[in-house]
């Protein structure tokens, strides 16, 4: 599931009388403090909500990682997401879930299957939540194991097992919905492994390793695995930047900056939102046309109806684009040229 499919199912969740509280931190961490941030973003909050968050948080406690959590008053359940990375605190309370800081959080922590293979046997593993799982192990049975034989082999015979790892890393892409696949292995044979990787697993092939089973520990593959993801999912984050942005430049169906997308957003063109990872920016919502403004203005100028403040703009039009259909994408301000936002319109 990716993290706009995610926050998509969240805001399904929106309340219609009572305040949401969404809470993001890293534990462990000091339930007091919590809640202080909590009562600080709303200090008008009902206990039993306020009670629901510290219970929460206290029933967390031994636990490590990243934490978004949602809070509704009473019968309501939280709803409480574990993510394989720190989060810095905030407090947000409105009647929807606030999902700007999850879907920041899921772009960073990108799910990836690892697979990395010798002459003998090949481990594979899935990176979730923090933690590197095994989900298949391998074996080259038709392999002679004797150090003068490990030369010989016939070429046929280790075609067949290069390709049953490539088939079991494009069944674990389809059935984990990973988003990113690293290869490791002696720098001769990898090259023949990734030639043999079916579509599904080669679209999302982010890079590899010299590694063997043999002589890694878990702990080094993840580390290892964890840069290559890295600089693969900054390299893509760049040239989604870069090619947005020439689009906007030569009008080619997008649009640049935060007045131009919020205008897109509220009309429902926006196909894919390129969005600031940073602060709130106050704003105002247009309760008749729905049109989002970045600015305090007293009517709409677009129909002349009421507008309500929002503490969040970039908020809204994240919520009317994923609501719409359409993707999200988080990014460090610098690839987005101080503009704030960019985006990609729908082709009617």
């Amino acid at each position: 599931m990716t993290g706009s499919e995610l926050a998509r199912r969240l805001l399904s969740e929106e309340s219609i009388t009572s305040p949401i509280v969404s809470l993001y931190f890293t534990v462990p961490a000091d339930p007091a403090h919590l809640v202080g941030l909590v009562r600080r973003a709303c200090p008008d909050l009902d206990h039993a909500t306020v009670d629901g968050v510290r219970g929460v948080v206290e029933d967390l406690r031994g636990t490590r990682g990243g934490v978004a959590l949602f809070v509704s008053p009473p019968p309501g359940l939280p709803r409480r997401l574990s993510l394989p990375c720190e989060l810095a605190e905030s407090a947000h309370v409105g009647m929807r879930p606030y999902v700007r800081p999850l879907l920041a959080a899921l772009q960073r922590c990108v799910p990836y299957c690892v697979a990395v293979f010798d002459n003998a046997r090949a481990w594979i593993g899935v990176r979730r939540e923090g933690l590197l799982v095994e989900t298949a192990v391998i074996r080259d049975d038709a392999m002679p194991y004797g150090p003068a034989e490990r030369g010989v082999m016939a070429g046929g015979s280790r075609d067949g097992y290069l390709r049953r790892i490539a088939d079991r890393v494009a069944e674990t892409v389809r059935k984990e919905g990973v988003d990113a696949v690293v290869l490791g292995g002696q720098a001769q044979e990898v090259p023949r492994l990734i030639a043999l990787l079916p579509a599904v697993a080669h679209e999302v092939f982010a890079g590899h390793i010299i590694a063997e089973p043999s002589a890694v520990t878990p702990a080094k593959l993840r580390r290892l695995a964890d840069e290559v993801v890295a600089r693969w999912r900054a390299a893509t984050e760049e040239r989604l930047a870069a090619a947005v942005l020439d689009e906007a430049a030569g009008g080619t169906h997008a649009v640049e900056g935060l007045a131009c997308c919020l205008a897109a957003a509220g009309a429902g063109a926006v196909r894919q939102l390129l969005v600031e990872d940073g602060p709130e920016v106050p704003g105002v919502a247009c309760e008749s046309c729905a049109a989002l403004l970045p600015d305090m203005w007293p009517a709409c100028p677009a129909c002349g109806g009421r507008v309500r403040p929002v503490e969040d703009v970039l908020e809204e039009a994240v919520v009317a684009v994923l609501r719409g259909g359409g993707q999200v994408v988080p990014l460090p301000p610098y690839l987005l040229e101080g503009v704030q936002a960019a985006a990609r319109l729908r082709r009617h």
